[in-house]
């Protein structure tokens, strides 16, 4: 055997799982290089050929896991709950029925998210970093989901935004801390390329690794084209940043051994080649939604489907209950669609109007990005309004205005593709904001989102409008 070559037969032959819920043609590509470059297993071979979601429409490739279908376009009200409360948890966890009962070393997610959320064309739930447990009267995001086999080592989400921002950073690298930890995820902080442009990245990714590249280096050298190299990003232990699939494939097993406790996980991407410790950020406010219909509702999961004309409130609140919105803070509510990227038509007094109109609040556009064609003269994200005392009647409020609980309708889903949107929340008092925060006005431009700090914020309430 040649330096650098693979053996016939691998020692521990390296099982590789995709799931997709979008066009899978990248989840092809991953899958036949790790066979043909590394002689990797597909864990689905050796599932039941009537394996839920296991698509056989595209003969002669490699099996995928696909709750939306083969398009990730498919439907149904079963499906949705399934996806909401069911896939995400199974995602920590994807045996799925194979005959040695073995979860894979490398698993993949390719589709489209927002921070924290990956999903199909069709908008249905498939993986996050906080999977929700749902008991039908009550929810709450499942208590430190992690990977935990002895198998799992290398993650790869192709899919938006995954690890955009310090709290989704914090979430998926939680993620990697079982007492077998994940050594690796590979994915983006900006915006994931499309299907047929990540087919090729894969492809490049898998030809780094076989000249013996690092996970990291590998996948960062293959996003070398136009805005690609400020897109993608990584999670790796300290240990592991010299892990490579080559070597892992030669030998078969990874030389790194991280300690999951006390070990640093370091973020990588353009601006952090080297790492940066992932540390968890405080998060200073929390937003979510409850429908008026029932006293006490509880807080709307994220993914809720809400119907054009529901009423609800949507409920604004500080963290830390010693802290409470005052006379002369100047509060942002803003509705972001899908990413803060995404192009319009949109605007937010068309998706939720506020009770009664006050005349108090106004509506502008601040908190999607104008580089990326976003007019913010001419559509709107964001409301804003003064808290002024009794002159405020119209909001609700606990009796330490530590939350406030604002009365609104929602309206008509607008963008042109994902009904998906969320709030973020800004607070100015005097010279110091909380939230959102903003560049100062430029001559006649209005005071805008800082798009490179916005994610750095938590997004709140994810919810999904059914038009």
């Amino acid at each position: 055997m040649t330096k650098g070559a693979l053996p016939v037969k691998p020692p521990v032959p390296i099982k590789y799982l995709l799931w997709d819920g979008t066009d899978p043609v990248d989840s092809f590509a991953l899958g036949n290089g790790l066979e043909q470059r590394f002689r990797s297993e597909n864990l689905l071979n050796s599932s039941p050929a009537s394996e839920e979601f296991c698509s056989t429409v595209f003969k002669g490739k490699p099996r995928v896991y696909e709750p939306a279908g083969p398009t990730g376009e498919t439907f149904t009200f079963p499906l949705f709950f399934r996806a909401r409360a069911e896939f995400p948890n199974t995602f920590f966890s994807p045996m799925h029925h194979n005959a040695l009962s073995e979860l894979p070393h490398i698993l993949a997610f390719s589709g489209h998210g927002i921070p924290g959320f990956m999903f199909s064309n069709s908008a249905l739930l498939i993986a996050c970093s906080r999977p929700i447990t749902d008991t039908g009267t009550s929810w709450s995001f499942t208590a430190n989901p992690m990977w935990n086999n002895p198998n799992t080592k290398l993650v790869i989400f192709s899919a938006c935004r995954q690890l955009a921002g310090r709290p989704q950073q914090f979430f998926w690298s939680q993620a990697m801390r079982g007492a077998n930890p994940v050594h690796c995820i590979l994915t983006y902080r900006n915006t994931a390329p499309a299907a047929s442009t990540s087919a090729d990245i894969n492809r490049t990714f898998l030809a780094n690794s076989a000249a013996g590249q690092s996970f990291i280096n590998a996948w960062k050298n293959a996003h070398t084209n136009g805005d690609l190299p400020v897109r993608w990003a990584a999670l790796c232990y300290r240990s592991a940043v010299k892990d490579s699939l080559r070597n892992w494939a030669r030998s078969g097993s990874l030389s790194s051994t991280p300690n999951q406790t006390t070990e640093d996980i370091l973020y990588f991407d353009s601006e952090n080649p080297s790492g940066r410790v992932v540390t968890q950020p405080t998060q200073i406010f929390d937003m979510f939604l409850t429908t008026n219909t029932v006293a006490g509702q509880a807080k709307s999961p994220p993914w809720s489907l809400f119907a054009p004309g529901t009423s609800a409130i949507l409920h604004a609140k500080w963290m830390d209950s010693t802290n409470n919105f005052q006379d002369g803070d100047l509060v942002w509510i803003s509705a972001l669609q899908v990413r803060p990227d995404y192009g319009g038509p949109f605007n937010i007094d068309q998706l939720f109007t506020i009770n009664g109109s006050p005349s108090a609040v106004t509506s502008f556009g601040y908190c999607h990005d104008a580089s990326r064609g976003w007019d913010p003269l001419i559509y709107t994200d964001t409301y804003g309004f003064t808290i002024n005392g009794a002159a405020s009647s119209w909001l609700t409020h606990d009796a330490s205005w530590n939350e406030l609980q604002i009365p609104i309708t929602l309206g008509a889903q607008q963008n042109e593709h994902l009904p998906l949107f969320y709030f973020m929340i800004r607070v100015q008092r005097g010279t110091t904001e909380f939230g959102v925060p903003t560049d100062p006005p430029s001559g006649t431009k209005p005071r805008l989102a800082n798009q490179a700090k916005l994610v750095d914020d938590f997004q709140f309430c994810v919810f999904w409008l059914n038009p």
